[in-house]
């Protein structure tokens, strides 16, 4: 049986943000993933660029580990992965282009 939360939201602003990470948990979400940075499904977002403003992320991480849920952050870019790590994401999922720092 498959029992993931298939529900893929645009967001913009934090009140939007808010209302996606609460709808999913609802639901019955076992973790938040999110989009930090564009690449694969989404051809037209460029995968070094971040998706979200630090505000949003940091909303969408608090309102998850409100609810005792990890935040998995999809993230190919460096800017993506480092606002995903600032605002609390508890894993990077692919990470491709890392580096050291």
């Amino acid at each position: 049986e498959d029992s993931r939360v298939s529900t893929m939201t645009c967001c913009d602003g934090n009140q939007e943000c808010l209302k996606a990470v609460r709808k999913n948990i609802r639901r019955g979400a076992k973790l938040i993933k999110i989009c930090a940075s564009g690449g694969v499904l989404t051809e037209i977002d460029n995968p070094f660029h971040q998706q979200f403003s630090d505000e949003e992320l940091r909303t969408i991480a608090e309102e998850a580990q409100r609810n005792e849920l990890l935040v998995a952050a999809h993230c190919h870019g460096k800017p993506g992965i480092m606002a995903a790590l600032r605002a609390g994401a508890g894993t990077i999922e692919h990470g491709s282009f890392l580096d050291d720092e």
